[in-house]
């Protein structure tokens, strides 16, 4: 077990929410990307048209990984909103 991904609070238009992490001594080794791009290939394949992830303002790696495939981003408090169309 080096991380883990899920999707969650589907809704009836073809959006899901996804959650996603790796432990800190697999990070900085281009695994995020690489599971990023799986998540965005695999919610495709399941007819998902767009998937949303949430990120804390101190998670700067998650932030950068998701501002390199979403320019769709709104924040709030502190929480990064990001939509990724599929």
């Amino acid at each position: 077990f080096i991380g883990d991904a899920v999707f969650h609070a589907f809704d009836l238009q073809g959006r899901a929410d996804v959650a996603f992490r790796l432990l800190p001594e697999y990070q900085g080794r281009g695994l995020g990307r690489i599971l990023l791009e799986s998540i965005i290939e695999y919610a495709g394949r399941l007819g998902l048209i767009s998937i949303f992830a949430r990120v804390k303002r101190e998670n700067v790696k998650s932030l950068s990984l998701l501002r390199s495939v979403s320019d769709d981003v709104c924040e709030l408090d502190g929480i990064f909103s990001f939509e990724i169309n599929l």
